[in-house]
C-alpha cells in the first residue's frame, strides 16, 4: 500500500513501525499519498464549475445582445444553477453516500463536459433566441453537476484526511541525522481540506469576472468566450475519472466511524436527525444566508455599480478584491481556527463586522468612488469567507456521526434556495425610474437587514463540537504517542497532548 511516510527505526531491534500509523483498537490508521490527487481534482472541478455558473454575468449587457435577450434573461443563467440545485442536491449525496465518490465524480464530469459544449455549439445558430434556447439547456446540464462537486468534499475529506491534529505525523530525511518525527498539534487537515475546496468557488468566481471582460470586447465575443470556457472544462473533467473511491483505511478514529456509519445509516433517517438538531438549524440560516447574499452580489455586482458609470473591466476588478481578499481572510483564520478551537468565538465576533460592512456597501456605490466601493469590497469578501468553512465544519461538529455528505449538502441545498429567492427579489427591487435609472439601492438595504438578522442569530448557537469531542476520547483511551530524538533511533514514549 502507498503509505505517506516511511517506516522508522525500530526501538530496540523490533518491527519496524510505520510512521503515518496510529494503533488503537480500532486501528491502525494510515493516510495515503493519493488523497492529494483527488484534492488537486475536486479543487480544480469548483473552480470551472464556478466559471460555468457566472461566464456571462461580467458581460451581461454583451451577453443579452448576443442571446437577443434581456438582462433578466442573462441573469437566467445564474438562476438555472440554483434552481437545478434545488432539485439534485439531496439525490448527488445519496449517491455518493450509497455508490461512492468516483460514480459521483464521474456522473458530475460526464455533465460537465456535455454541457460546456452544447453550450459552445448554441454560439453557431443564426437565430438569437434559439442561441439563448440552446445554450440555456447546457447550462442545465453544468448545474446538474455543480451538486456533486459542492457535496463530495466532505465526503472526500472525512474518509480521506485526518481531523485530529494529535494524530497528524509528519516526516522529513536528513541524510546526517536520520529520520525526525513530529507531532503537529492543532491542525486539523480535514478542515484545511475543506476550506480549500470551498475556496475554490469564489476563486472560480474571480476568475470569471476577471478573464471574461479582457476575452470578451463586443457581442460576437461570447462565442469566444465559451470556447475558451469549454476547454479549461474538458482539461479539468478528465482526470476526474481517476479519483480514488476511498482509502484501504481508514486515516484517524472519526474516519473510522464516518466509514461505517456510511455504510450503515438510513439516508433519510439522518436527514430527519438533522432537522431535530437546534444548533444545525441555526448555522443553515447563517450559512444559506451569507451564502446566498455572495452569489447574489456575485451574479449583480455589474448591474449594481455599471449604472453609476463604471465599466466592465471596473466591476469585474470590483468582484475580484471581493474573492481575493476573501481568500486571504480564509488563509489567514484557518490555521488560527485550527490552532485555537475557537470556532464558535469567531462565528459570534466576525458576523457583526460582515453586518457593518453590507451596511457600509449602501452608501458606497456612488458615482466616482471607486476607492470607496474596492475597500468595502475587500474587508466584505475578508470577513465573510472566513465564516463559510467555519460554518460547514460546525455543522459537522454538531451533527457527528451523521455522514457529512448529508450536513454539507443540507447547508448547500438551503444556501441554493436563498441565493434563488435573493437573486429574484433584489432582481424585482431594480429601480428602472430611480436616479441613476436601473439602481439597486433597495436591494443592497434588503442585504444589509439580512445580513443583521443572521448576525443577531448566531448569538444563540449553543452547540458543542461531537466530532472533536470523539477524538478526545479516543486519544484518552489509546494513551501515548511515539516520538523519535532526532539523533537516536530510540524511541521515546511521549503524552499526546490533549486538543482544548
Amino acid at each position: 500500500m502507498e503509505e505517506t511516510d516511511s517506516s522508522i527505526p525500530p526501538p530496540e531491534g523490533g518491527q519496524p513501525a510505520a510512521l503515518d500509523r496510529q494503533t488503537s483498537f480500532h486501528g491502525p490508521y494510515r493516510t495515503y499519498r493519493r488523497r492529494y490527487f483527488g484534492l488537486v481534482v475536486l479543487t480544480l472541478l469548483n473552480i470551472v464549475s464556478s466559471l460555468n455558473w457566472l461566464s456571462y454575468s461580467p458581460v451581461a449587457s454583451f451577453a443579452a445582445d448576443f442571446f437577443s435577450t434581456s438582462l433578466t434573461g442573462v441573469n437566467m443563467f445564474s438562476n438555472i444553477f440554483m434552481i437545478v440545485y434545488l432539485i439534485m442536491s439531496w439525490p448527488s449525496a445519496y449517491i455518493l453516500q450509497r455508490w461512492g465518490l468516483r460514480v459521483g465524480i464521474s456522473i458530475s464530469a460526464m455533465f460537465s463536459l456535455l454541457g460546456t459544449w452544447i453550450r459552445y455549439a448554441a454560439c453557431f445558430s443564426p437565430d438569437g433566441t434559439t442561441r439563448y434556447a440552446v445554450a440555456c439547456f447546457g447550462q442545465v446540464l453544468l448545474a446538474v453537476a455543480q451538486p456533486f462537486m459542492l457535496n463530495a468534499p466532505a465526503t472526500y475529506a472525512a474518509a480521506w484526511f485526518t481531523e485530529n491534529a494529535s494524530s497528524s505525523f509528519h516526516m522529513t530525511c536528513d541524510g546526517y541525522t536520520g529520520i525526525r518525527l513530529w507531532v503537529v498539534c492543532g491542525k486539523s487537515e480535514g478542515c484545511e481540506l475543506k476550506l480549500i475546496s470551498f475556496a475554490a468557488n469564489p476563486f472560480g468566481v474571480a476568475l470569471a469576472s476577471l478573464i471574461v471582460p479582457f476575452l470578451c470586447a463586443q457581442p460576437n465575443d461570447i462565442r469566444f468566450v465559451s470556447l475558451i470556457i469549454a476547454i479549461i472544462t474538458s482539461t479539468v473533467s478528465l482526470p476526474s475519472f481517476f479519483i480514488p473511491a476511498r482509502p484501504p483505511t481508514a486515516p484517524s478514529y472519526s474516519a473510522d466511524a464516518f466509514l461505517k456509519e456510511i455504510n450503515s445509516q438510513n439516508y433519510l433517517q439522518g436527514l430527519s436527525k438533522l432537522a431535530r438538531n437546534p444548533g444545525f438549524l441555526i448555522i443553515c440560516w447563517c450559512f444559506a444566508t451569507f451564502v446566498g447574499l455572495f452569489s447574489a452580489m456575485s451574479t449583480l455586482l455589474n448591474q449594481m455599480v455599471t449604472p453609476y458609470g463604471y465599466s466592465n473591466d471596473e466591476a469585474g476588478i470590483f468582484g475580484v478584491c471581493l474573492v481575493i481578499a476573501g481568500l486571504v481572510g480564509a488563509a489567514i483564520m484557518g490555521p488560527v481556527i485550527d490552532k485555537t478551537k475557537a470556532h464558535v468565538l469567531t462565528l459570534r465576533c466576525v458576523i457583526p463586522i460582515v453586518a457593518i460592512m453590507n451596511i457600509a456597501f449602501i452608501f458606497v456605490v456612488k458615482e466616482d468612488n471607486y476607492a470607496g466601493i474596492a475597500v468595502v469590497c475587500v474587508l466584505l469578501g475578508f470577513f465573510t469567507f472566513s465564516l463559510l468553512p467555519i460554518a460547514l465544519e460546525l455543522g459537522a461538529e454538531c451533527t457527528y456521526p451523521i455522514p457529512e455528505s448529508s450536513s454539507s449538502s443540507t447547508l448547500w441545498f438551503l444556501s441554493q434556495l436563498f441565493s434563488l429567492i435573493f437573486l429574484l427579489a433584489m432582481n424585482a427591487l431594480c429601480d428602472p425610474n430611480g436616479s441613476p435609472p436601473n439602481n439597486y439601492r433597495s436591494a443592497l438595504i434588503m442585504e444589509a437587514v439580512l445580513a443583521c438578522f443572521a448576525a443577531l442569530l448566531c448569538v444563540f448557537y449553543r452547540s458543542i463540537n461531537l466530532r472533536m469531542d470523539a477524538e478526545r476520547r479516543m486519544v484518552d483511551q489509546t494513551g501515548q504517542l511515539k516520538k523519535c530524538p532526532p539523533s537516536t533511533n530510540k524511541c521515546a514514549f511521549l503524552p499526546v497532548r490533549m486538543l482544548p
